[in-house]
């Protein structure tokens, strides 16, 4: 594990974040209450089904983010590019990391 691939890979996992962001951003504006009568009008059943589409894109998106930090698959292990893999190689590098275990600690 280097400083290098750590960079590279919260580099991934940032502009992951952003086009996440980017994304709730477009299905905010779009389908706010001063556009809702408009598209009803317009297409109602097309976006509708657009609605649904991006609603269920933009969870599983955000969700991707909590996945392990790997994954096995035909023997082989991929790494996820997810906040638990930034986590363990700060880690491994002995930088700041978080206790996934106790995150009720953070709550009382």
């Amino acid at each position: 594990m280097t400083k290098s691939k750590l960079i590279s890979d919260f580099k991934l996992l940032r502009d992951h974040c952003i086009d996440l962001r980017q994304n709730y951003n477009t299905y905010t504006q779009l389908y706010n209450e001063e556009n809702r009568a408009l598209l009803s009008k317009v297409a109602a059943t097309f976006f509708s089904d657009i609605a649904e589409i991006m609603h269920r894109d933009w969870i599983l998106q955000a969700c991707k983010l909590m996945d392990s930090a790997s994954t096995k698959r035909n023997g082989n292990v991929l790494e996820n590019i997810t906040i638990r893999l930034i986590d363990e190689q700060l880690e491994k590098t002995n930088r700041v990391s978080f206790d996934w275990f106790n995150v009720t600690e953070l709550h009382q």
